[in-house]
Formats: C-alpha cells, sequence, structure tokens
C-alpha cells in the first residue's frame, strides 16, 4: 500500500507559480524529449480551479498541437471566455516561447443542489478485492489490474488516501492518468514486430477530454475503466469511465491519438 509520501512524486509537476495573469508551469525531461500530454491535464485541472475560486473542474477538452521540450518550464495563460455565478468558460494555452504546446476549454462550476439525479444502468458493486498489484501507470498510489484481463477492456483500481481530502488534486490526479491508457492497451494488442523493422513508430495522444460528475473517494479506490472503441487509418479512438467500487459513476472520459508502425513494419 502507498503512503502519503507518494504524493511527493508530484512535487515536479505541482509547483505551480503565479505571474500576473498567467501560471509558470515546470515540466520534467522525458525519454521522447517532449513534455507528458498526462502531466499537462493534471496542471490543466490545478490552473482551472485556481484560476476560478469556488469552482471546480466539470469538463475539459485539450488538443495536444506540439511536443514541445520536457525539462523546460511552459507557461499558462487563460482567457476567461465567460463568467457567472454558478459558471466559468475558460480556454487555456500552455506555450514555450511561441510554441503552443496544447489548448484547452475548459468549463468550471459552483455544486448546486440536486434538482434531478438518474444513472442508468443501475449501479452495481465492483468485485475488486483479488485484483493484483500493478507497475504505477502516471498515478502515484495503488495500481491493481483484475487477473486475464482482456486487450479491449482495461480495468484499474486506483487508490490514493492522502489525495481524497483535496478534491481539485484528485481531480487532477484522474485526469493525469485517465491519458495512457489507451495506448498502452493498443501496443499491447499489437502481434510482435520482425526483427528486421527499425525505429519506433508514432504513439501521440492528440486529443483528450474528461468531466468529472462526482466527487472521487481515492480512500478506497476508484476504478478506471477504458474501453478500445476503433483503430484506422493510423488513427486510434477511445472512451472510458471512472467508477466508485459501489458502481457509481464518477468521471468520463474519451481519447484520440495516432499510431503508426515502425519503418519496415
Amino acid at each position: 500500500m502507498p503512503s502519503d509520501d507518494a504524493l511527493s512524486e508530484l512535487d515536479p509537476i505541482r509547483a505551480i507559480a503565479a505571474e500576473g495573469d498567467a501560471w509558470i508551469l515546470p515540466t520534467v525531461p522525458t525519454a521522447h524529449g517532449g513534455v507528458y500530454g498526462a502531466h499537462q491535464l493534471f496542471q490543466q485541472v490545478l490552473v482551472a480551479e485556481l484560476a476560478t475560486p469556488g469552482k471546480r473542474v466539470l469538463s475539459l477538452q485539450t488538443a495536444f498541437s506540439s511536443g514541445g521540450a520536457g525539462g523546460q518550464p511552459m507557461r499558462a495563460e487563460v482567457e476567461r471566455l465567460s463568467e457567472g455565478r454558478s459558471f466559468a468558460f475558460l480556454r487555456l494555452r500552455f506555450t514555450q516561447g511561441e510554441l503552443v504546446i496544447s489548448e484547452t476549454l475548459v468549463m468550471t462550476a459552483a455544486d448546486e443542489p440536486d434538482f434531478i439525479r438518474v444513472e442508468l444502468p443501475p449501479a452495481a458493486p465492483l468485485p475488486v478485492e483479488d485484483w493484483a498489484d500493478d507497475r504505477p501507470l502516471m498515478f502515484p498510489g495503488r495500481n491493481a489490474v483484475p487477473e486475464g484481463a482482456g486487450l479491449d477492456r482495461v480495468e484499474r483500481l486506483l487508490e490514493l488516501p492522502a489525495a481524497e481530502a483535496d478534491q481539485g488534486l484528485a481531480r487532477a490526479l484522474i485526469a493525469m492518468a485517465s491519458e495512457p491508457p489507451l495506448m498502452g492497451a493498443l501496443l499491447a494488442a499489437l502481434p510482435r514486430l520482425s526483427p528486421s523493422t527499425t525505429g519506433t513508430g508514432t504513439t501521440n495522444v492528440l486529443t483528450q477530454s474528461l468531466a468529472f460528475l462526482e466527487p472521487l473517494p481515492l480512500g478506497e479506490g476508484v476504478v478506471m475503466r477504458v474501453d478500445r472503441r476503433w483503430a484506422g487509418g493510423s488513427r486510434v479512438h477511445g472512451t472510458g469511465e471512472v467508477l466508485a467500487r459501489d458502481g457509481r459513476l464518477l468521471a468520463t472520459f474519451g481519447t484520440t491519438g495516432v499510431m503508426r508502425p515502425p519503418r519496415g513494419a
């Protein structure tokens, strides 16, 4: 089980500094040289909620337009499209110099009492007690997976009690964890490549969308479920959801990316 010290793993990307109406964001060096898209999603949630006190991220749609340079700081510019008592609509632009790394449309909202509550299909408890611990995947707490998981659906239990009290941090963590699973599932489904192939090919997330519906009980754990929906023409698409252990829907997300083979494949 991870200790509260797991949150310290976030320090390299969590130290966001205000600079006038903008924010300066740290990045980490990466093997591919660019800025991790998953880290940007984490920071987009934090910046949007810093920019709209008293509101939380309800939805965001991100386009990753350039890879950028990992290890070099980014600048986050916030354009307020509309803002009222209940909702705010923002455009976030992450840049390095003149290069736009990503652009995001965000809606933040102040929570209100239920007028109507509907969830279809009805929630059913998820049997996660026997899931086995797995290597972390862009989430600093416990990661567990079911035995014999299929390739068309990826399921992962994410648990980090230290983050539950800070729901803004919890949303940022789930945004970060939502980006890698689709590409990982598709890569696992590929046949073994011939030894004559060269290079690593291209595997990138191009757009990511999320909607946060309910508080995230990371103390007891949430289940992230990702379905491979389509692949063709070197493009891929998948959808996902985040569920409480009792089956309640907490968040949804979608991923669209590019996947090209190595030369000679």
